[in-house]
């Protein structure tokens, strides 16, 4: 009988996943048969596709097209809510296993009250007595959005507008929003345009590449850190601008819809830098703005391939149409690595890479400066380094606004020259985030890329490097070196393993802030992302502004027979202000120049002098009482002391009498 048996949906969902709806029963779990993804699916993580079925099913079966009741919707049931607590999971991967299956699986827990960014600029303009508009062709989600001071209606959209990319039309008689790179607008074909005489047929612009923004810094609020602010980061590898913007979401977004907006408004920006003018017959009256255009002879048109969006249309004697180009989205989506954080406080995902560098003096002449501090975490948030002698009381002492580039050794670092290009070493780099640049003589020589890489010993060696390869995703090969720079050639004897911590030395590198009663001294370290409090962090204890207090060591060691002994000297090195060529003597950094003079025989120390002049006299007296002779070859090391801080480097060499 009719109606009889009405159909209960059981189990009714889709994977939160790029084109989810093409076939919502596969899911990711290695473990069942079914474990796939949906017909031309690029695996990007997308509530919206999750949303969007979820609304068609409940929108259908709940309209005049079930009047006759066929599916019972009160009793259809979507697949899956987990009972499991959001988001101890899926966060707590320790805990369970198949947390990172939830990112583009078919859960609504964490979902469910996301925001369809369509029904979002809906609500804003209801509330502010907006009635005539069409959001239909809108799509993404958000988390939250927050209105932190009354405003208006086009200042709240006008953020949403520019990131993520919507086309605003005014219609016959509403406001027409449309995703530009989501909504499937097929390319209408123009095989003819008009010529007028006295003007171009085609004129095609092109912004100069300087004036762009080669990377973009997008702020927000992540729901996966407790709401705290978070970073999204997308860098063009182009050398011809180094322009910086940094756009601020006034709303929660994952941290996969946070990279992909920032990556696509840099592709965006860089692609509709490029426009194309011309002219259409004036009854050619279809096109509106908005519409997407393309042209079935490039070469006869001479403007460059692909696929336009028009942005302004003229009327007069013809059409005249301004087109820029259009990024294609389908190499736009990304997939981002599940975060996992692995200890019962789900709010401790924040888990930064940071190093702490008791640094030479590279540059300047504020020595304590050069005890520094380095952070990535991903994704990138603003972390402030605070300290404290005790184990509590801690004060704020340094910002890191931007993330280090931050790498590690592929491949151990051999001990190499000192004063010149080192061509028989090369550095092998694992550098999850940034990117190395080959630069000329003239930037290297000016101090251009410098290294600070952890030698054997546990000091910095400075490294210079001029030419930069990538060999693979993430791996660098640097070449052109210079090694030992900044007085750290104990550092290069010592050389690095693999695994050691390579860092470049940038403005992102921040000073610590030490003052001078702090050198030397063991403090306690926190790192904390914005709004974190001090409990959920890690203690890191650390002692710096050491080593651009040590006097370098002396360099041109030599000596020679002269009557009643054997004459040692050496050349002093100065840490400030010491690179200057015109001056006669470099500056004395210490209140006391002295030099420490030690002679062995068999690696065993057999005298010792101290001089406060750059030569020492080693007597035929005190040679036959050291050595029972007067040797013909002899091995010293002169070390200067009298630092207001450290002791300094020594520097050994063998000379032949």
């Amino acid at each position: 009988m009719p109606q009889s048996k009405p159909v209960w949906l059981t189990e009714f969902g889709c994977p939160a996943v790029d084109k989810g709806a093409n076939q919502p029963n596969v899911f990711p779990d290695p473990k069942s048969s079914e474990n796939a993804l949906p017909y031309f699916s690029n695996n990007a993580r997308s509530d919206y596709a999750q949303r969007s079925y979820l609304s068609a099913n409940i929108d259908h079966w709940t309209s005049d097209e079930n009047a006759d009741g066929m599916v019972d919707i009160e009793h259809s049931y979507i697949w899956t809510w987990d009972a499991r607590p959001y988001p101890a999971f899926p966060s707590q991967t320790s805990v369970w296993t198949d947390g990172d299956n939830w990112r583009t699986g078919h859960w609504i827990n964490g979902r469910l009250g996301n925001a369809p960014l369509g029904e979002l600029m809906a609500a804003i303009m209801t509330d502010h007595g907006f009635v005539d508009f069409d959001v239909s062709l809108v799509e993404g989600t958000l988390q939250g959005y927050v209105q932190a001071e009354i405003t208006s209606a086009r200042s709240m959209l006008e953020t949403l507008i520019e990131m993520f990319l919507i086309d605003v039309v005014e219609g016959d008689d509403k406001l027409l929003f449309s995703s530009k790179l989501k909504t499937s607008k097929t390319p209408i074909l123009l095989e003819t345009i008009a010529d007028q005489t006295g003007e171009h047929l085609m004129r095609y612009n092109r912004r100069q590449e300087t004036e762009l923004a080669n990377e973009i810094l997008l702020t927000h609020l992540a729901p996966d850190l407790d709401y705290q602010p978070s970073t999204a980061y997308s860098r063009r590898l182009s050398r011809a601008s180094q322009k910086q913007e940094v756009l601020t979401l006034p709303g929660a977004v994952d941290k996969d819809t946070a990279a992909n907006v920032a990556d696509q408004w840099l592709q965006n920006h860089w692609a509709s830098r490029e426009t194309i003018e011309f002219l259409l017959p004036i009854d050619d009256i279809g096109l509106e703005v908005g519409d997407r255009v393309q042209f079935a002879s490039e070469n006869l048109f001479n403007v460059p391939k692909g696929i336009y969006a028009i942005l302004q249309i003229e009327d007069g004697v013809h059409r005249h149409i301004t087109a820029a180009r259009l990024i294609s989205s389908s190499s736009l989506d990304q997939t981002i690595e599940p975060t996992h954080i692995q200890t019962l406080d789900v709010s401790s995902g924040f888990s930064p890479n940071i190093v702490l560098m008791d640094l030479p003096l590279i540059t300047g002449s504020n020595a304590t400066d050069w005890a520094r501090g380095a952070a990535y975490v991903k994704p990138w948030t603003a972390i402030y380094l605070s300290s404290s002698s005790a184990d509590d009381g801690y004060n704020q002492r340094a910002s890191l606004a931007m993330p280090s580039f931050i790498g590690t050794l592929s491949a151990d670092l051999h001990p190499g020259v000192e004063g010149r290009f080192d061509h028989a070493n090369i550095i092998n780099v694992d550098l999850p985030f940034g990117e190395f640049e080959t630069i000329d003589l003239s930037q290297l020589l000016a101090g251009g890329n410098v290294l600070a890489i952890r030698a054997l010993n546990d000091a910095w060696e400075i490294v210079q490097f001029q030419s930069a390869l990538e060999i693979a995703p993430n791996q660098w090969q640097l070449s052109g070196l210079l090694r030992a720079q900044a007085g750290t050639e104990d550092a290069m004897l010592a050389g690095a393993q693999s695994g050691a911590d390579v860092i470049l030395i940038n403005d992102n590198v921040v000073s610590l802030g030490l003052n001078s009663s702090e050198i030397g001294i063991e403090l306690n370290w926190q790192a904390l992302a914005v709004g974190k409090s001090i409990e959920e962090t890690n203690i890191i204890t650390f002692a710096g502004g050491i080593r651009a207090h040590t006097p370098l060591s002396p360099v041109h060691l030599r000596g020679s027979w002269v009557s009643g002994g054997i004459s040692l000297s050496w050349i002093r090195r100065g840490r400030i202000s010491a690179d200057n060529w015109l001056g006669v003597e470099i500056p004395e950094d210490e209140d006391q120049i002295q030099f420490l003079v030690k002679i062995y025989r068999d690696e065993e120390i057999v005298h010792e002098a101290i001089t406060e002049d750059s030569f020492y006299m080693y007597e035929d007296a005190q040679q036959l009482d050291d050595f029972g002779f007067n040797p013909t070859n002899l091995v010293f090391s002169v070390q200067q002391i009298g630092g207001q801080i450290a002791q300094g480097i020594a520097r050994t060499a063998i000379i032949s009498l």
